[in-house]
């Protein structure tokens, strides 16, 4: 559904950090933007997720709406574990804008590969990912990660390339390979940060969410 009838947009994340990328993201697809960020840590957002879904879901569609007064023509929720978290089809019909998230691009690419390998922030991202592209492909073989330590580190702008040397990344896609995922899929906004670390390391595609969602909302 593309409703979009002016170039001002919303955006709602996880943290300062994830919203300061999807306002970024949106300015480089030439949106002018009005940005929230739900908690001030990706520690906090952690905790939120898996203990306060329903203060969530209001939280989010509270400030929707205040998006929505103020002319937005969409709103991106430019987080995977945020959007995975919550009834997005509840703020669909409570609002009369579309809104777009990451799990929007995971049902774009859930049959054009049968073996994903997928790195998550944390265990919601991480299902999120699964339900979605299995619900539409069963045929489909799913090796996943996920560490919201990456997180805090791209967080506190460490080198990409310490973070990845510093986790588990290399043996993870070594494994993938190993057997024979067709794809690598960053399932983290803040991953774009190390997308192109990532890319060095394997023969992989690596699918990012930054890529998938200008398909969707352009």
């Amino acid at each position: 559904m593309k409703l979009i009838k002016s170039n001002f947009a919303g955006v709602i994340a996880g943290t300062p950090v994830d919203t300061r990328l999807g306002v970024n993201f949106l300015h480089s697809l030439n949106y002018k933007t009005h940005g929230f960020a739900i908690s001030p840590s990706s520690m906090e957002q952690d905790l939120l997720q898996k203990n306060s879904v329903p203060e969530l879901q209001s939280l989010c569609l509270s400030e929707m709406k205040k998006m929505e007064s103020l002319g937005v023509s969409f709103i991106v929720i430019y987080c995977s574990s945020l959007s995975s978290a919550l009834d997005i089809n509840d703020f669909r019909q409570k609002l009369s804008v579309p809104v777009y998230t990451p799990l929007d691009h995971y049902l774009d690419i859930a049959n054009k590969y049968n073996r994903f390998s997928v790195i998550a922030a944390n265990e919601i991202g991480l299902a999120g990912f699964e339900s979605i592209v299995i619900d539409q492909n069963k045929k489909a073989i799913i090796s996943g990660m996920f560490c919201i330590d990456i997180v805090r580190k791209i967080e506190a702008d460490i080198n990409p390339k310490v973070i990845v040397n510093d986790s588990d990344f290399i043996g993870f896609i070594r494994n993938s390979e190993s057997k024979g995922c067709e794809c690598l899929v960053l399932a983290c906004t803040h991953f774009e940060y190390i997308r192109s670390e990532v890319e060095s390391l394997t023969d992989m595609r690596v699918i990012d969410i930054d890529s998938g969602l200008s398909k969707i909302i352009v």
